[in-house]
């Protein structure tokens, strides 16, 4: 991250400008700095490649040509553990891993991957039957990842895993109204990614109802409450929502959030934002591929409700 690489650089240049990993710190930022004169946050490339496969699956534009190559490059970016990382260099992660079960879930492709995925999910399972993010010893459970974990083993069926636990701890923190995510700021994100997998009815009620309250005069939502303009990712998120869980929502919010999202499209078809994930905390970041990927989800849920071929993950 040149984030985290600026930090020691900068202790690195006051007190050893002449050692040689101050230099090698120098030369990996130079190498990594953008044409325009910035850095990016650190390419994610499977953990992308997961929601772009989940934001356009079943749109024949995509179908005819872009699923092979990328359910091959997930299927040869799976780790020896049997899980996936955001990146190649690094570790497995849970939250990668169940992103791309769900990517995976319904294609001739899972079948390559899912003996190894099965002992994965099993090894890294906790005694309270929930799943971390990494691997350290320090790091707790959060919402959205058990939900992706729970959500991708449900999805392809990997036996020998007992999601009761999961389930009933997410309901829980339901019950209680506790729907904060750990990776992105808006709150349709774990609406998006827990409510339709594991929320009891009542709950998954009361979490829309809220999500409804929150909607703004254009048709979006915003990144963070009471912010005073719309985003298209947190509008992306609502419209997955929205859409997921078999309740009746009325039409004028969806018409006026599809509206949004049509009128905010840039000239070549993505969208702009704000910084809408954490990393590295307590920063924020943005990045171009989840910025497209999450409001396209939310267009193709609420304007293409069929096609969904596992009809889990959202």
């Amino acid at each position: 991250m040149p984030l985290v690489t600026g930090i020691p650089h900068l202790a690195q240049t006051r007190v050893a400008p002449g050692l040689a990993v101050t230099r090698r710190c120098r030369d990996h930022l130079l190498a990594s700095q953008q044409m325009d004169g910035t850095w990016r946050f650190p390419i994610s490339e499977v953990w992308d490649t997961g929601l772009m496969v989940r934001a356009f699956r079943g749109h024949p534009g995509f179908e005819t040509g872009a699923p092979a190559g990328a359910m091959e490059f997930l299927v040869s970016a799976q780790n020896g553990d049997g899980g996936w990382s955001c990146t190649a260099p690094l570790d497995t992660d849970n939250d990668t891993t169940g992103n791309t079960l769900l990517a995976l879930a319904g294609t001739p492709w899972i079948g390559r991957v899912s003996a190894a995925a099965a002992g994965y999910a099993r090894a890294h399972q906790t005694p309270q039957g929930l799943w971390t993010t990494w691997q350290s010893s320090d790091d707790t459970p959060v919402p959205d990842v058990v939900a992706h974990m729970v959500a991708g083993v449900s999805a392809v069926a990997l036996p020998g895993i007992d999601l009761g636990p999961a389930y009933r701890w997410l309901a829980e923190l339901g019950a209680q109204g506790r729907r904060e995510s750990d990776w992105y700021i808006p709150p349709a994100y774990s609406a998006a990614k827990m409510g339709p997998a594991v929320a009891s009815p009542a709950a998954r009620r009361a979490a829309l109802v809220e999500l409804l309250a929150t909607q703004r005069a254009e048709g979006g939502w915003p990144r963070i409450p009471g912010e005073p303009y719309s985003s298209p990712t947190a509008t992306g998120l609502a419209l997955s929502a929205l859409t997921a869980g078999g309740h009746i929502v009325p039409d004028t919010a969806l018409e006026q959030a599809v509206r949004f999202l049509i009128d905010t499209q840039t000239h070549d078809g993505t969208w702009s934002d704000l910084p809408v994930m954490y990393g590295p905390r307590p920063f924020l970041t943005v990045t171009a591929t989840h910025v497209h990927a999450l409001p396209a989800r939310g267009l193709r849920d609420a304007l293409l409700p069929a096609q969904d071929g596992t009809g889990a993950g959202r």
